[in-house]
């Protein structure tokens, strides 16, 4: 999600205004697959002049061309849908949900200034590094430092192999 949002920050090139969504599912631009549609909306400062941070949400939408289920067909020869109120309601519910994040963020930063918003999202983010970092050790330590590995087979037999190794001195 951080990329979609980075992305679409730099795209627009100051072009944003008030009331302002970005939709995006760009593979290239923090997209995961194509039927996920990311929503990114700018919060503003209260003057409405500068963006101060950003809301997103993203949803798996099943159908984006309808002539069969499960997204898009390879012999696509136009984008439709079976289902286009579901889409719609789906997309207004997100963008819904972004709004109200918006909102709290607004509420946040007047009840208690930008700077000390800012100061905890980024104890929030050292903290949950710092969890991270302790559990892994810790499943270091229990399994005396060998590889975790799984592997499992794809639908057509094909097997996918994982091993993590964890560095417990970081």
């Amino acid at each position: 999600m951080e990329y979609a949002v980075r992305y679409q920050h730099e795209k627009p090139g100051g072009n944003l205004k008030l009331a302002d969504h970005i939709l995006t599912n760009h593979p290239l631009a923090g997209g995961t697959h194509l039927p996920d549609i990311t929503i990114v909306t700018p919060v503003w400062d209260g003057e409405g002049k500068n963006i101060i941070f950003y809301v997103a949400s993203r949803g798996h939408h099943a159908e984006i061309d309808g002539i069969a289920p499960g997204s898009m067909p390879s012999n696509s020869k136009i984008l439709s849908t079976r289902t286009y109120n579901d889409n719609v309601s789906d997309l207004k519910a997100a963008i819904a949900a972004n709004h109200k994040g918006a909102q709290l963020l607004e509420a946040l930063v007047i009840e208690n200034t930008l700077g000390v918003v800012h100061f905890y999202m980024d104890a929030i983010k050292c903290n949950a590094e710092v969890a991270v970092r302790e559990l892994l050790k810790s499943i270091s330590h229990k399994n005396k430092g060998v590889p975790l590995r799984l592997s499992d087979f794809m639908d057509d037999g094909t097997e996918i192999k994982l091993e993590i190794r964890i560095d417990s001195e970081l």
